[in-house]
This record gives C-alpha cells, sequence and structure tokens, in this order.
C-alpha cells in the first residue's frame, strides 16, 4: 500500500491526530491507542475463516472495516504503518509467523477455538465479551454479565467494536 494513503487511516483508527515523530515517547503513544481503540478478537477464527497474511486484507479488515483481529493481524498491521522503528537486527516478515497462525486458528487445543472473544483496552480497565459473559473491568474491579442470547452477544459485541 502507499504510505500516504495508509498512514493517516490508520492513525485516525488509532485516534491518533498530530504528526508523529519516530521517538519512543510516539512509539508508546502508538501503542497505547493501539490497545485502547482496536480490539483483540478471535471471531474469523471460530467462524472457520482463514487469517491471510497479506497487509491490504489486514488493513480492510482492522482499519476499513473497524474490526479486531489476533496478535499476528495486529502487530503485522501495526509493523507496516510507516513512522522506521526498529528493534531487532534481524528483519522478519509476515510469512515468518504463518505456521504458528495456523496452530491457533485449527488445532482442537487451541484456546482461540473454545470461545468467540473480543477484548478492548481502556483507560481505567478492559472490556472483555466471550461466548457467554461480558467481563468489565474498572479501576481493579471486575464485574461479570451473563449473556443469554445470540442477540445480547452481537449487541454487546457491536458496542465494543464502533467504540
Amino acid at each position: 500500500m502507499k504510505k500516504d494513503v495508509f498512514v493517516h487511516p490508520y492513525l485516525e483508527r488509532l485516534k491518533l491526530h498530530d504528526n508523529l515523530l519516530p521517538d519512543i515517547s510516539t512509539l508508546r503513544r502508538i501503542h497505547k491507542q493501539h490497545l485502547l481503540n482496536i480490539p483483540f478478537e478471535n471471531l474469523d477464527i471460530i467462524a472457520d475463516k482463514r487469517i491471510e497474511f497479506d497487509v491490504k486484507k489486514m488493513w480492510m479488515k482492522i482499519v476499513e472495516q473497524k474490526r479486531g483481529g489476533i496478535c499476528y493481524e495486529l502487530n503485522g498491521l501495526l509493523f507496516h504503518l510507516p513512522v522506521e522503528y526498529s528493534f531487532t537486527l534481524q528483519e522478519r516478515s509476515l510469512d515468518d509467523f504463518k505456521e504458528r497462525c495456523l496452530y491457533f486458528e485449527t488445532s482442537p487445543d487451541s484456546r482461540f477455538r473454545k470461545n468467540r472473544l473480543c477484548s478492548l483496552e481502556r483507560e481505567n480497565g478492559r472490556i472483555s465479551l466471550k461466548d457467554d459473559k461480558l467481563i468489565l473491568t474498572v479501576d481493579g474491579i471486575r464485574t461479570e454479565k451473563s449473556i443469554e442470547t445470540e442477540q445480547e452477544f452481537l449487541s454487546n459485541l457491536l458496542s465494543i467494536l464502533i467504540r
């Protein structure tokens, strides 16, 4: 993807609207905003949809469709944010992670195959949705609410995704 077409909408998704400098402070802001605005979710795995190691498809899902994803998708897309951070001398590509991702997608032992999950960090805690419960953690206090119907699940899921 072209850098100028990629950067602005991605930063908008992260709710970062100003110019970013290539420094550690900016990296911390990007990481925090990522956690606060893009949920971790395994809905494609539960639906037996393959995770595609293609930046354009990750972009469509996370930025344009305003979805979340599993760590390989979230970190894979973040890696392509052209702001030149590097923390190792050994370069990696998305293909380096395909085999482990395939395990999480297909193994009956994978925790991602057991329940639907969508979780989003907040400034003062976290909101998590599982198949049968909504979990709110606010200032260290955890509360759970039972999810009784599919409609209730979908309504809560939508409220997390469109924050």
